[in-house]
């Protein structure tokens, strides 16, 4: 395999502001308690479809997470129970994630929620043993994350400690699971998925990860740089996939990371662009790209096992790395820790925080962006209103 590897010099944090955008606060929509208190707290933006729908990570004060669909300002609440972080939401406004209690993956259509990949193993005991996770969904309405081996015959236990990575729909009302298998004898997870039902993902463990990509019916390695910790975490359908790769030893703690852009319209001849730093920070990755080549993540700065701070970063080929709630325009208040998603509008999934406030789910709106419909909400600036709040059956 040939490998071309283009480094990319650190942006300066003083970019012109040729792209701007507005906040709409989704916390502002979510359900209060009877006594008018937020149910929760704290919530995390956790990825929108095209027509701007968001996912977002409700933390409640008694430590358990809901998953809470918005949409132009409605709000449903996910009923499951025992504690759930999604990861991502499709075009029907489907959603999917991680259960926190057994780890099992699971999603929500229109029948309800269902286990992944297999509903029984929502009520056996083999939790131990099983693993299944939903981390991404593509606006088409397919899945990826990983499942456990099933081990062979006589083994005499049901799953083997390896996972593989699936891609997964429902037809006709069914669900259709395809494990896309293990790559060079590694395990494999899929990380991203995209609507051409392409995966970006890793092989191997989880310190020594070597990115790959699932097209043509096979898993192809993409280049890295020096070292072993690494991911690829979505792609787009033009041939870039982003995630980071590691570029020097990591301290204890935490891993010395940069942001990285993949070309792999060639997949036998992949391409590496890294992001390099931003304004002193020592790690930076990218969470998501759209059609447009627009990706975006986040740089922090770590000392030993402490992050000192973080911010959310837009990418592309133009203008380099910028911190987000620097294109917000004058007089913003908004700090924006990390972006998750980006769709075709330009429209960006985001937790930030105001001086004084706990972190809270936000969409990031480009101000001027062609057929872009704005979904509700409440943008910056604008008057204080409460979405009623429904559950989803």
């Amino acid at each position: 395999m040939s490998a071309f590897l283009a480094l990319v010099a650190c942006a300066a944090p003083a970019l012109p502001q040729t792209v701007e955008y507005t906040v709409v606060d989704l916390s502002l929509d979510l359900p209060l308690t009877p006594a008018q208190q937020p149910v929760y707290p704290v919530s995390r933006a956790s990825g929108l479809n095209a027509a701007g729908a968001v996912v977002v990570t409700g933390h409640r004060t008694d430590g358990r997470t809901d998953a809470v669909v918005w949409d132009a300002g409605a709000v449903d609440v996910v009923p499951l129970v025992d504690g759930v972080l999604p990861t991502g939401i499709d075009g029907a406004r489907n959603t999917g994630g991680i259960r926190t209690a057994a780890r099992p993956g699971w999603y929500v259509g229109p029948a309800g929620p269902v286990c992944v990949p297999e509903p029984v193993w929502c009520t056996s005991s083999l939790y131990f043993y099983a693993t299944s996770r939903v981390l991404a969904l593509e606006e088409g309405g397919r899945f990826t994350g990983d499942l456990s081996v099933p081990a062979p015959p006589g083994s005499g236990i049901p799953y083997l400690p390896q996972v593989e990575a699936y891609s997964a729909s429902f037809n006709g009302g069914a669900l259709q699971v395809t494990r896309l298998g293990t790559f060079n004898g590694l395990s494999t997870v899929g990380w991203g998925i995209n609507e051409l039902g392409e995966v970006a993902g890793v092989a191997g463990t989880a310190t020594s990860a070597q990115p790959v990509v699932y097209r043509q019916g096979q898993f192809f390695p993409l280049p890295v740089l020096r070292l072993a910790q690494n991911r690829a975490t979505a792609l787009n359908t033009v041939g870039q996939v982003v995630g980071y790769v590691s570029d020097a030893l990591p301290s204890p703690g935490f891993n010395a990371c940069e942001g990285a852009v993949w070309g792999v319209t060639d997949p036998t001849a992949p391409t590496l662009l890294t992001i390099g730093q931003w304004s002193g920070s020592n790690s930076t990755a990218l969470q998501d790209i759209n059609d447009a080549g627009v990706a975006v993540g986040f740089a922090a700065f770590n000392q030993v096992s402490v992050e000192v701070w973080r911010r959310a970063v837009r990418w592309d080929a133009t203008r380099g790395v910028v911190a987000l709630d620097t294109l917000l325009g004058p007089g913003s208040q908004w700090e924006i820790s990390e972006a998750s998603a980006i769709n075709a509008a330009g429209q960006i999934t985001a937790t930030g925080r105001l001086a004084g406030s706990l972190p809270r789910a936000i969409r990031l709106d480009p101000v001027v962006a062609p057929g872009l419909t704005h979904g509700g909400g409440h943008h910056s600036g604008g008057p204080v209103r409460r979405a009623p709040v429904r559950r989803v059956q």
